[in-house]
């Protein structure tokens, strides 16, 4: 808001103000914006919007057309920002965020829409990923989930790269991010064969050759977990109790 005495004769000036008019980029336009310098290609923002790469690229066109100025430059593929792109990435972040606590503060999780690409592992997967998705479902209907089953390693890096939004792994994580909350904690345990005839009771790591995080001894057949809390595998009714592993 400018405060003060009457507008200046348009003679004032040598040209039009800048601001006479109010400029009201779309929405749509800033996303594609920070998509980009985010992802660092049009494809892969195309992806994160879920929408082609040619409407990226004409979102793009047309806010450089609003804004009278280029954002970024393309070259063999890749894209960088120019100067002007970069000092103006904040104030669309900015933007991005007012809209969602906009929507947040209307108090209504339908007004929620777009794809959440999920990442999980398989711990999560068989045992309390089907009713969070029901839940999921049911409290935000215009969310569609793009989901993805694998190893917490790999989701981390998938993380990293922008091309999973959350993931629900194991921790802890080699790489920083933006955000992180435990869950809970699930008991793990090695279990061997009994008939490799070892003694029964608890055996170390250093019995089993464990070594920065691999397990490498040969009597190592499975893992398993226990809602329960409990660490030790059914014995089978012939044959003596499996020797567990921590």
């Amino acid at each position: 808001m400018i405060c003060g005495g009457p507008e200046p004769p348009a003679l004032f000036f040598s040209r039009a103000p800048r601001h006479s008019r109010a400029m009201t980029p779309n929405l749509k336009h800033i996303q594609a914006f920070v998509a980009v310098a985010d992802l660092g290609t049009f494809r892969r923002a195309a992806e994160r919007l879920n929408t082609t790469q040619p409407n990226i690229s004409g979102r793009i066109a047309q806010l450089e057309e609003q804004l009278g100025f280029r954002l970024m430059e393309r070259d063999a593929g890749s894209v960088r920002l120019t100067p002007r792109g970069q000092s103006l990435l904040a104030p669309a972040r900015a933007i991005l965020a007012a809209n969602e606590a906009f929507v947040a503060a209307a108090d209504d999780d339908t007004l929620y829409s777009g794809v959440l690409r999920l990442g999980v592992s398989e711990l999560v997967a068989h045992t309390w990923l089907p009713p969070f998705l029901i839940e999921m479902r049911a409290r935000f209907p215009n969310i569609d989930v793009e989901l993805t089953v694998d190893l917490s390693a790999n989701l981390s890096k998938a993380l990293a790269a922008h091309d999973l939004d959350l993931t629900f792994q194991s921790g802890p994580f080699d790489r920083k991010t933006r955000f992180s909350a435990q869950l809970g904690q699930a008991p793990y345990a090695w279990v061997a064969s009994p008939a490799l005839g070892l003694p029964s009771g608890r055996a170390s790591a250093d019995e089993v050759g464990f070594d920065s995080g691999k397990i490498t001894g040969r009597g190592v057949l499975a893992a398993i977990w226990r809602t329960t809390g409990s660490v030790n595998a059914p014995a089978c009714p012939d044959r003596p109790p499996p020797r567990t592993v921590q």
